[in-house]
C-alpha cells in the first residue's frame, strides 16, 4: 500500500511537472510577438521551476511559443528563415535533402537565428546517431547556427556566474569564452563534438562526424556531415588538398567539386573555427555573397551604421559586438565599418581568420605570435584554449562511435524535460 500511494503522489507531480511546463509564461509568450502561425522562437524562463532553461518551438495561432515539432518528411512547410523542425533519424537512404520552400526561395535568403538550420546525413548519422545528454541518449540529428540562448547562473553547472549573466545572441565559442571570463575557470558549453542540450544540436567543429577523401576527384576534402535547409551540403573543414578554405562567401559557402558531386561543381557551406561555423545565410552558387549582402538579410540585428555594438570582455580583452548578427568578417568580426580583429579573440583563434591564414584577405592581416594549424581530424581544441591567449592553434579529433556528453545540460524543449523529471521522481519516490 505504501508502494501505491508512493507511485499515486509521483504520478500528481509530474502532472504537475507537464502542466507547468506546458504553460506559457510571459517571456514564452513575449518570443512570439510580431511573429506568425508556425515561426520559430526561443525563450528563457525567468521563473519557477524551469527557471534559466531555454526552450526552442513554434508560434502557435495564440502567440504562444509551444508549438509541436512536425514528424513528416523533409519538406516540411516555411521559408528559410524558419527552423527545420522534421530531420530525419534514419542511418541509411537518401536522407534529408533540404527544405521544399527554402530550396527555391530566392538567394541569398536568412537563415534562422535560433534553431535548426539544416540536417546531420544519413552516412553521417550511422556513424554518431545519438549523443548522451544528462544521462540520456539523444537523437544527434540537427545542425544551429552559431548563437546562443544566453545563460544565466539558473543554468546547471553555471553557478559561478552568480548575479552575472551571458545574453542570447552571442555565438557559442564567445559565450563560453565569457563565462570562463565570469566564473574565472573553464565552463564547457559544448560537448567534445561540438554540440549540447535538450533537443541536441551541433553548432561547432562536428569532427565527429567527418573524415579527410584518400582516393576520388578532391582527395583531402572532408566528407559531408550535414544538409543545410536550402539543399546544399554542409562539410568537413578542409577542401582538396587538405586545405582551408579562403574563398568563402559571407554566407560560409563555395563553388567547388564535393567528394559527393560525381566531379561537378556546387555550392556548398564549410565548417570554419570562427563564427558563423556551419553558415549565416543560404547562398547560390555562381554568385558571392559580400558582407553587406548578408547583413542586409538581418536589418533588426545587424546594423546599417555605426554605434549600434555592444562592449563584451573575455580573459584575452574586450572588443565590440553585434548580437544576432551572423554575418562575420575575414578579422572574426560582426560589427559595421570594422577594420580590425576584436580584442577578445584568443590567439589561437585569430591565427585560423582568412585576414592572418589567407594571402590578400580583407586588406592587411594582423600579426599573431604563433603559426596557424590546419585543422585536420585528429584532436580537439579544449575549452580553456578558447579563452586563452597563451595557447597555439589546435587541430580537430579523427570520427568516433556513438558516444558524448554534455557537461552543461541545457534544454531546450519541455517535452523531453518532463519525461526525465518525471522518471527522476518516479525512481525517488519508489525506491
Amino acid at each position: 500500500m505504501v508502494t501505491l500511494h508512493r507511485l499515486q503522489l509521483a504520478f500528481v507531480i509530474i502532472g504537475a511537472v507537464a502542466y507547468i511546463a506546458a504553460a506559457c509564461p510571459p517571456e514564452c509568450q513575449n518570443a512570439c510577438s510580431g511573429k506568425n502561425d508556425g515561426d520559430a522562437c526561443t525563450f528563457t524562463f525567468g521563473g519557477g521551476p524551469l527557471s534559466g532553461q531555454s526552450r526552442t518551438s513554434t508560434c502557435t495561432s495564440s502567440g504562444e511559443c509551444i508549438g509541436s515539432a512536425s514528424s513528416g518528411g523533409s519538406a516540411s512547410s516555411g521559408g528559410c528563415a524558419q527552423q527545420e523542425l522534421s530531420c530525419p533519424t534514419a542511418t541509411t537512404g537518401a536522407g534529408y535533402t533540404g527544405k521544399d520552400s527554402c530550396v527555391s526561395a530566392e538567394k541569398p535568403a536568412a537563415a534562422p537565428l535560433r534553431g535548426s538550420i539544416g540536417c546531420v546525413t544519413a552516412d553521417a548519422l550511422a556513424t554518431r546517431p545519438t549523443a548522451v545528454v544528462n544521462g540520456q541518449n539523444q537523437d544527434a540529428i540537427n545542425i544551429y547556427g552559431p548563437f546562443e540562448a544566453g545563460f544565466s547562473s539558473a543554468n546547471p553547472g553555471m553557478s559561478c556566474l552568480g548575479d552575472n549573466s551571458v545574453s542570447a545572441g552571442h555565438d557559442t565559442k564567445i559565450a563560453e569564452a565569457m563565462v570562463d571570463y565570469i566564473c574565472d575557470d573553464t565552463v564547457e558549453v559544448l560537448d567534445e563534438c561540438g554540440g549540447h542540450a535538450i533537443p541536441y544540436h551541433y553548432h561547432e567543429r562536428l569532427q565527429c562526424l567527418y573524415s579527410d577523401t584518400t582516393t576520388g576527384d578532391v582527395i583531402g576534402h572532408s566528407t559531408r556531415v550535414g544538409t543545410a535547409q536550402d539543399g546544399n551540403g554542409i562539410y568537413g573543414h578542409h577542401v582538396a588538398g587538405g586545405e582551408l578554405p579562403c574563398d568563402l562567401d559571407a554566407c560560409g559557402g563555395r563553388t567547388g567539386v564535393t567528394p559527393d558531386s560525381g566531379g561537378a561543381e556546387v555550392y556548398y557551406y564549410v565548417i570554419t573555427s570562427s563564427a558563423p561555423f556551419t553558415l549565416a545565410c543560404y547562398g547560390q552558387k555562381d554568385h558571392f555573397t559580400t558582407i553587406d549582402e548578408c547583413r542586409a538579410l538581418y536589418p533588426d540585428s545587424c546594423a546599417t551604421a555605426s554605434g549600434a555594438a555592444t562592449t563584451l570582455t573575455t580573459a584575452t580583452g574586450t572588443g565590440l559586438y553585434e548580437a544576432d548578427c551572423p554575418c562575420f568578417d575575414n578579422y572574426g568580426s560582426n560589427v559595421f565599418g570594422n577594420s580590425a580583429v576584436p580584442g577578445f579573440l584568443a590567439e589561437a583563434d585569430i591565427a585560423l581568420l582568412p585576414s592572418v591564414r589567407c594571402t590578400g584577405s580583407y586588406g592587411p592581416a594582423p600579426s599573431p605570435s604563433s603559426t596557424p594549424t590546419d585543422p585536420s581530424p585528429s584532436s580537439s581544441p579544449s575549452p580553456s584554449a578558447r579563452a586563452s591567449s597563451s595557447t597555439s592553434p589546435s587541430s580537430f579529433p579523427s570520427p568516433t562511435a556513438s558516444t558524448s556528453m554534455s557537461p552543461v545540460p541545457n534544454v531546450e524543449g519541455p517535452g523531453l524535460l518532463v519525461v526525465l523529471t518525471g522518471a527522476y521522481l518516479l525512481g525517488h519516490f519508489c525506491h
